[in-house]
């Protein structure tokens, strides 16, 4: 029989090589190869703008990641949100959401245009990704 010392190696290894075998949610890779960047931080909280597309008029589609690092209230939480936008009149809608790409994009709520509220996370995604397809045009 083992030694204690070297049944708690073994238990502390078995601990190890199953929380290696779990899958990582996917990330989101944009099919036009955008850079991904940080468009704003608040406290803890880091958003990154993951993906931009340009579409008829003033209108944008939109990938953002919001991510709470662990520890805290909320901690460890993320969440994407796919949107399409109107760069004129400040309105967006949201395609999908949800706390892993693979829920985002299965993710369908109402195609409601929603208002920005000034100061809101909301609007600076929506003024990052209007700059940033001015520029892809």
């Amino acid at each position: 029989m083992p030694s204690r010392s070297g049944q708690m190696f073994v238990a502390a290894a078995a601990l190890i090589l199953t929380g290696c075998g779990e899958e990582k949610p996917a990330e989101y890779v944009s099919q036009s190869g955008f850079q991904p960047f940080i468009h704003k931080r608040e406290g803890r909280i880091t958003y990154q703008m993951l993906d931009v597309i340009s579409e008829n008029g003033p209108i944008v589609r939109y990938v953002t990641k919001q991510e709470v690092p662990p520890g805290g209230l909320a901690g460890g939480m993320v969440n994407y949100a796919s949107r399409r936008g109107d760069c004129h009149r400040l309105v967006y809608q949201t395609i999908g959401e949800g706390d892993t790409v693979t829920k985002m994009e299965r993710d369908r709520p109402e195609d409601r245009w929603v208002e920005l509220v000034n100061g809101s996370s909301a609007t600076a995604a929506l003024v990052t990704a209007c700059q940033v397809a001015k520029k892809l045009k």
